[in-house]
């Protein structure tokens, strides 16, 4: 699994790492074997957020609340 972005997390934001136990389970099963998350997390007040990885080897979704973002692939 790819590591979590180590962007300083504020008072009101969260960061949520699947355990393992729920992600063997999610692995398994029929229905979510091909797609579950791992990590989750709520940054407000991220400009200048940033993360590069040398290799993928999961997805990432991306959900602005306020303002705007970008992608550049």
């Amino acid at each position: 699994m790819s590591s979590t972005s180590k962007w300083p997390l504020p008072s009101e934001g969260v960061r949520f790492l699947t355990p393992a136990f729920m992600l063997e389970k999610l692995h398994r099963h029929p229905l979510t074997r091909d797609c579950y998350p791992t990590a989750m997390g709520y940054y407000p007040h991220a400009r200048g957020h940033r993360m590069r990885r040398l290799r993928h080897d999961d997805n990432l979704l991306l959900y602005c609340v306020d303002g705007n973002g970008s992608l550049r692939l």
